[in-house]
This record gives structure tokens, C-alpha cells and sequence, in this order.
């Protein structure tokens, strides 16, 4: 070797030498070919890094070589420039290990699309609307005959709606539009409207007037349409009050006796929130349509101290669950009342922003369904109930089989049922068990 040589290698700094055990790389960049001097280690395959891009890495030495320190180091042309070679650390390979991963990741999510793009509109979910063709379903004969469950159809619904809002949003107002309003008036919010709209009202302060109120409507024939309860805020306010007054009369030993007010444990609300699902209950089974409207409150972020995120309505936290529309009420700048659907179950309301009236109701649900007469509901007999649960005893139907089923009919235990859906069940309870019994004999005869 040359002293001119030995020069420029002695006058390099040391390099940088990739741990053996790295087995991901990635090509060198072009603009990066400069490969230096660097020691082997343990005979080893050394990785050769670049000082100006630390992604570019080689596996092997380049074709021309110049000799090397001790003649073992290979070293190649680079130029006047020369760059200092430097060990990989653990993070450095720790990117370059993630980096790897994320792109063949990538890699394989495209093949596995055929192909296509990740962003391509047709890997987009697309809503379905009312204009799509129907399904197509196997015949009814692929059921078995035990099966509980039975072809799905559209059934005419009575509206069962939530109008939340600020003060003067139009949420009274909404339901003195609707035909044939009866109110349940917490909050004496229709005081001012008698003499504008015809309509009859019941003043309510208590729960138990309320849900009295309801019974009658459910049960006594009569000229009303629509049901409205103004608000229903107040409601599950006085609904708390009842249950803590009583908590605090019966429970003076308990932990939550505190002289003039009791505190609420989980017990204590497990009581409140069966008496309010009861109330929703009775409004879904019933036989009108019903708005039911809520003041709103602050809704903060969770884990944050006092930090508002938006509105919510101010009412037990499943409320919205219990409708089939929540609307969200509001004027605009220029004093029109407004709506926001936060949720449809018919996909037939405007989308966004829009001006609410009755009128948006009657062409989304139809004006015919909307203003039909109301039937009292009549509960189930003793005779149907004893029946539906000797059915259900000998088609060995699971619990959660039969809650399910009950919830489709707007009950949650059997003795809740209407007759007219007792009926309904017994037929078709009956219609499983001899096909049951059939599909037995059949078998033994086999």
C-alpha cells in the first residue's frame, strides 16, 4: 500500500457497522453509492450505511475496490468527498424495522384488494337507499321448522319521536302542529298557546301523573292523535325526587341517609331506571304518535375537567335509544326553526340542516298513518299468557331468545304483552311446534 494511501485511510474516521442480526434493508439510494471502509466482525456479512442517508443500505461491496486497512476493509471510489461510516444504533434499526413492516403491510392490503388503490371509490361502503333493489333470500323452506324466527316485513309504525333543544328552539311548537295533540305538560309551556292551536292538556308535576296519564291513553278509546310530553326533562327530575324521598323514609340506616336527602347508589338507581323503562315501554306499545321533547345541557369530554364538547340532551343518558327519530332543534340567524336528524331509523328525513314544520313529518311518514285513528291497547289475558309460556317450555327456547323476541313487540316480560300480540305469538309458537313434531316423526320413520 502507498504512503498516499495509508493516508487517506488513516485519515478517515472510523465506520459504522450494522449489527449482523439485521436482516431488514432497504436498497441503496442512487445518489447515495458512496460505500466506505468498514471492519468486518466475526465473519459476519457486514451492512454498509451512508452517512448522508441513513436509510440507504447495501449487503455487499461494491465491484471496485481499492485496498482496504490491514487489506481486509473494501473500499470504494467515492470522489474527493469522504464520509465518516457510523454504527447503526437500536433506534435507527428500529425505524428501519417499522418502516419495512408498515410498507409491506400496505403491499398487502392493495393485493388483497385486487390491486386497487386503497382510497378507489369502489372499496367505499355505500348507504343503501330506498331505490335498491331487493335482496335476494333463499326460500322460507331453508328454515327449519323449530326455527323462532320468521321473514322480515314492513310494518306500518306509529311515530315515536325526540325534538331536543335550547329555550325557544320550537319544540312546543313542533307538537302543536302535529293532528290531534294531547299534552302532558311539565312545565307550563303551552300556557300561551290556547287561544292559537285547539288542543288538551294535563298538568303534571309528579312521575305518577304521568304515567297514570299514559295508562288512560293506552287503555280508553278517544279522539287524540299525537301525544306529546313537555318536557321530558322535568319528568325524569321528579322521577329521582319520588324515589330518593321514599329511599329516605324507608332506608334511615342505610348508607345513603343524609337527614334531608338521600344519595343515590347503584341500588337506588337501578329502582329509578325500571320505573322510567316502564314509562318508555308503554309509549312504544302505544297506539299514537309521540314526541317527547328534552331541554339540553353542556356535554363534556371525558377525562377532561369541565371541558364542554357540544350539547346532549338533559334526561336519563338512553333516551335517544328509545326513538325512532331525535331531532336536534335550533333557530337560524335569520329566525327560522330549524332541525338537525341525529337519528332516523326510516332514512326518510332531510339530510343536514333543515326547516322542521309538520309538514317535513307528513311527507317523510305519510299524513294517512300520521292522523289515523288510535286503538286502546288491550293487555294479554291470563289464559295467553299461560299459553305462551307452556310454548315456550316445550320448544325449549332460551331466555335471551325470548327477551328479544318480546322487545319486537314493545314488551320486556310476557305478562306485558298486548292481546293482539299475544295472538300473533301463540299462532306462530304453535305453527314451530308442529313442525317440530312433524320433523321428529319424520326422523323416526327415517
Amino acid at each position: 500500500m502507498t504512503d498516499a494511501s495509508t493516508r487517506s485511510c488513516r485519515s478517515r474516521p472510523p465506520g459504522r457497522l450494522l449489527s449482523p442480526e439485521a436482516s431488514l434493508q432497504r436498497p441503496t439510494s442512487p445518489r447515495n453509492d458512496r460505500i466506505h471502509a468498514a471492519p468486518r466482525s466475526h465473519g459476519a456479512v457486514p451492512l454498509y450505511l451512508d452517512s448522508e442517508n441513513d436509510f440507504s443500505v447495501a449487503t455487499s461491496p461494491p465491484t471496485a475496490l481499492l485496498p482496504g486497512i490491514d487489506g481486509e476493509a473494501p473500499l470504494e471510489r467515492s470522489g474527493a468527498r469522504r464520509h465518516p461510516i457510523r454504527i447503526l444504533h437500536e433506534g435507527q434499526r428500529l425505524c428501519l424495522a417499522l418502516l419495512l413492516f408498515f410498507s409491506l403491510t400496505a403491499a398487502l392490503l392493495v393485493g388483497a384488494q385486487g390491486g386497487r388503490p386503497m382510497n378507489d371509490q369502489t372499496t367505499q361502503p355505500r348507504a343503501i337507499s330506498g331505490s335498491d333493489p331487493p335482496v335476494e333470500r333463499g326460500p322460507d323452506s331453508e328454515r327449519p321448522g323449530d326455527c323462532p324466527f320468521e321473514r322480515a316485513s314492513a310494518r306500518p309504525k306509529r311515530f315515536k319521536g325526540l325534538a331536543q333543544g335550547p329555550a325557544g328552539a320550537g319544540k312546543t311548537l313542533l307538537g302543536l302542529q302535529c293532528p290531534g295533540p294531547v299534552f302532558i305538560d311539565m312545565e307550563a309551556g303551552t300556557d300561551l298557546y290556547g287561544s292559537a292551536f285547539e288542543f288538551d292538556v294535563l298538568p303534571a308535576t309528579t312521575a305518577d301523573a304521568v304515567m297514570v296519564a299514559v295508562d288512560w291513553l293506552g287503555s280508553h278509546p278517544h279522539g287524540y292523535r299525537t301525544l306529546v310530553i313537555d318536557p321530558i326533562t322535568v319528568y325524569w327530575e321528579a322521577l329521582q325526587r319520588k324515589w330518593s324521598a321514599i329511599f329516605l323514609k324507608r332506608n334511615k340506616g342505610a348508607k345513603g341517609h343524609r337527614f334531608e336527602y338521600f344519595d343515590l347508589g347503584p341500588k337506588e338507581w337501578a329502582t329509578i331506571k325500571a320505573e322510567w323503562r316502564e314509562l318508555m315501554r308503554k309509549l312504544s306499545a302505544l297506539d299514537m304518535n309521540v314526541i317527547v321533547t328534552a331541554r339540553e345541557k353542556p356535554l363534556y369530554a371525558e377525562g377532561g375537567f369541565m371541558q364542554t364538547i357540544g350539547t346532549t340532551h338533559d334526561a336519563e343518558k338512553s333516551l335517544p335509544y328509545l326513538f325512532d327519530v331525535a331531532l336536534k332543534l335550533f333557530r337560524d340567524k335569520n329566525g327560522r326553526f330549524m332541525a338537525e336528524a341525529l337519528k332516523d331509523r326510516s332514512n326518510k328525513l332531510p339530510q343536514g340542516e333543515f326547516e322542521i314544520s309538520y309538514k317535513v313529518l307528513a311527507d317523510a311518514f305519510g299524513h294517512d298513518l300520521l292522523t289515523r285513528e288510535a286503538r286502546p291497547v288491550v293487555p294479554a289475558s291470563e289464559e295467553q299468557v299461560r299459553e305462551v309460556r307452556a310454548l315456550v317450555i316445550t320448544l325449549g327456547l332460551r331466555d335471551t331468545l325470548v327477551t328479544q323476541r318480546l322487545a319486537a313487540y314493545g314488551a320486556d316480560r310476557i305478562e306485558n304483552l298486548t292481546a293482539e300480540a299475544a295472538t300473533e305469538i301463540i299462532e306462530k309458537l304453535k305453527a314451530a311446534r308442529d313442525a317440530k313434531a312433524a320433523a321428529t316423526s319424520h326422523g323416526k320413520e327415517a
